[in-house]
């Protein structure tokens, strides 16, 4: 490479987009890539439809944040148009499928009437099948046209798991040549500091009973009602404790099943969490029990902090990350009795797990993931 990435991104902007700082997955890669890029001295805008969520604290005070002030995404669109006719950054990169759809039809109109030749990248993050059809809606049912029609003008697509990139080319038509698989960047070397912490919980205590890990939205698609069922039953085997961090729009429904159960002192939902990693680093096990995904970001953190793994055989990631159930335990989907066992069996040590090389966590780290980003953006890597 001949230049710095720096020198060209001097005054035109590299800018990123998200509907909100809500503490999703999506929402995580794009502040830790916005992050990353705004460390290496490139001029960064975070354009928000609504500036709210608890991820709002930990973006970089050298990004330029842009707040579109619109309370639904649709409602971004003209705001959007402006923005990137006035600023005309060289690229844009957009996360969930709503939502790139917009910025496609933004970055046109923005073209057509301002010369706003900036390239369009969007993001997908999640099965696309599978969110299309849990719950199928007004919104849904026209997606995967818009998409289709969209799509096609982006200047390309970025999947975060080859699952995702061959359902996605599957359901929209998209050739494959146009769709770029680049995994998250999910933590960077202060993951260690990181896991030095103690977690601000009395189950952590010396010598309590173990803890399960589980974390994510609380929301229909983690399923951790299957989870909490699982939980049950091996509470009649083990005595252990289960931790659940996240919120959603699930949190009254799980509570009520956790009363029902009579687990009120067995199970803790502690809500949305900024710093995982010292829950993982002093728990005994990790649960991913989602009915899918994309590429799960909360499972490369639990092998980044060591955390044995038990994972639903979902739709699409855990099978990726896991290398067939090298690195952790795989159970069908939705199956109580499955989970039951595998953490049964992890927990009392009859089953061992080779611990993920850290060359292949490599793949998750920062800049990894961020040169492969630059690179596709650009065409130049830090």
């Amino acid at each position: 490479m001949n230049r710095n990435p720096q020198d060209s991104l001097k005054k035109t902007p590299l800018s990123l987009y998200i509907p909100s700082l809500a503490g999703g997955g999506a929402e995580k890669i794009t502040v830790n890539l916005a992050n990353c890029f705004a460390a290496q001295g490139l001029k960064v805008d975070l354009v928000v439809s609504d500036l709210k969520g608890p991820l709002l604290k930990d973006i970089s005070d050298k990004i330029r944040i842009i707040d579109l002030r619109s309370s639904r995404v649709i409602f971004s669109l003209i705001p959007l148009v402006i923005y990137l006719a006035r600023n005309k950054p060289r690229a844009i990169l957009s996360s969930l499928n709503y939502a790139n759809v917009i910025v496609i039809i933004s970055s046109l109109l923005a073209n057509f009437l301002a010369k706003a030749k900036t390239r369009v990248y969007v993001a997908e993050h999640s099965t696309l099948s599978q969110t299309l059809l849990h719950p199928p809606n007004f919104r849904t049912k026209f997606l995967p046209l818009l998409m289709k029609h969209t799509y096609k003008l982006a200047d390309g697509i970025i999947t975060v798991s080859k699952g995702v990139a061959a359902d996605l080319a599957k359901i929209i038509g998209i050739p494959p040549s146009k769709i770029f698989v680049i995994y998250n960047p999910v933590f960077n070397k202060n993951v260690i500091f990181k896991k030095m912490e103690t977690p601000d919980h009395p189950w952590f205590k010396p010598g309590s009973p173990p803890v399960i890990l589980g974390v994510g939205r609380l929301h229909p698609a983690k399923d951790f009602s299957c989870l909490i069922k699982a939980f049950k039953a091996l509470r009649e085997e083990l005595d252990v404790k289960l931790v659940i961090l996240g919120e959603g729009e699930e949190r009254s429904k799980l509570e009520l099943l956790i009363n029902d159960l009579g687990l009120q002192d067995e199970i803790d939902l502690p809500g949305f969490v900024r710093n995982p990693y010292e829950y993982m680093d002093h728990s005994s096990v990790f649960v991913l029990s989602s009915q899918w995904e994309g590429l799960p970001t909360v499972l490369i953190e639990a092998l980044a902090c060591g955390l044995p793994i038990v994972s639903t055989d979902c739709p699409s990631g855990p099978r990726e990350i896991l290398e067939d159930g090298k690195y952790g335990l795989l159970v069908r989907v939705g199956d109580e009795l499955s989970l039951t066992k595998a953490l049964s069996d992890i927990l009392t040590n009859k089953v061992g797990i080779e611990k993920i090389p850290a060359e292949t966590l490599m793949t998750y780290e920062y800049e990894t993931a961020a040169n492969q980003y630059l690179k596709l953006l650009i065409g130049e890597s830090i």
